[in-house]
């Protein structure tokens, strides 16, 4: 599987969707279900953006200390060729 921010983005507005949808949140207990869902989504997309964060972060050190991108810890960044493209945004 291999998310992108866009989906989480797309994720998230479609929640909030849901918590306005009269339809889905007609009686109390879903309404409470649908709010402790949003809270879980809201939770970890924070960490999600903030894994993100770091990832520019080490990229921004790196290249400060002219440090190949590809010689970083695969944990930073992923480890994953289809990420190179914003990895190289990232360094301009």
């Amino acid at each position: 599987m291999q998310n992108k921010m866009t989906d989480l983005k797309n994720h998230l507005f479609e929640q909030m969707e849901n918590l306005l949808d009269k339809d889905v949140c007609k009686d109390k207990e879903t309404t409470e279900s649908e709010i402790g869902k949003t809270n879980a989504m809201i939770g970890l997309a924070g960490q999600i953006i903030e894994i993100g964060r770091l990832q520019v972060q080490a990229v921004k050190v790196a290249n400060d200390c002219n440090v190949d991108y590809k010689d970083m810890s695969s944990m930073l960044l992923l480890g994953d060729d289809s990420q190179e493209k914003e990895v190289k945004k990232a360094k301009r």
